[in-house]
């Protein structure tokens, strides 16, 4: 039984109501990152199975992009972690306002993100991943002053899985 102030004299209508809210507090807490707001490697592991299968049957392709901070360590060093803390959240807001709608934001862990890019094939999520970089290094950081990424990207292929999609992601960025 559940114990909350007043919940046992609410009807069951505002109970199930509450209940439903609850849960999609809780489902969204499980689902961002806790500091920068954007969706997590765990949400992106959900919605990946889901949007491979709507670009295979819809035919439409489907890109990641994949970055990292450049010489992230070497912000945390020299301004200190809290200053890291700001470029990450910094971060998220610039690109976020570079995506389109139908594109979504993850932070893969550490300081590596990846852009979703729906309906876009390998060429355009090369323009927009060349627009992000430009985005995050045409400004000063309040924290740490300048700083780069670097990305890849990759369009899936046929059949094949999400794990050889990912290798071929980040050996594009390694490459970078």
């Amino acid at each position: 039984m559940l114990f909350r102030s007043g919940f046992l004299e609410n009807s069951s209508v505002e109970q199930i109501a509450w209940l439903r809210e609850r849960i999609a507090e809780l489902e969204r807490l499980a689902s961002t990152d806790h500091l920068t707001g954007a969706w997590n490697r765990a949400h992106l592991d959900r919605v990946i199975e889901v949007e491979l299968c709507r670009s295979i049957a819809t035919r439409q392709p489907l890109t990641l992009v994949l970055f990292d901070i450049d010489h992230f360590k070497h912000i945390n060093d020299q301004y200190g972690h809290a200053a890291g803390d700001s470029v990450l959240c910094e971060l998220v807001e610039r690109v976020r306002a570079d995506l389109r709608s139908s594109d979504v934001l993850f932070r893969w862990g550490g300081e590596e993100f990846v852009v979703l890019v729906a309906s876009g094939g390998y060429r355009k999520a090369g323009c927009d991943a060349e627009k992000l970089r430009m985005t995050v290094s045409g400004r000063q950081f309040q924290a740490a002053g300048g700083v780069t990424v670097s990305l890849g990207v990759a369009e899936h292929v046929d059949q094949e899985s999400a794990g050889e999609w990912f290798k071929r992601l980040d050996s594009a960025l390694y490459a970078a």
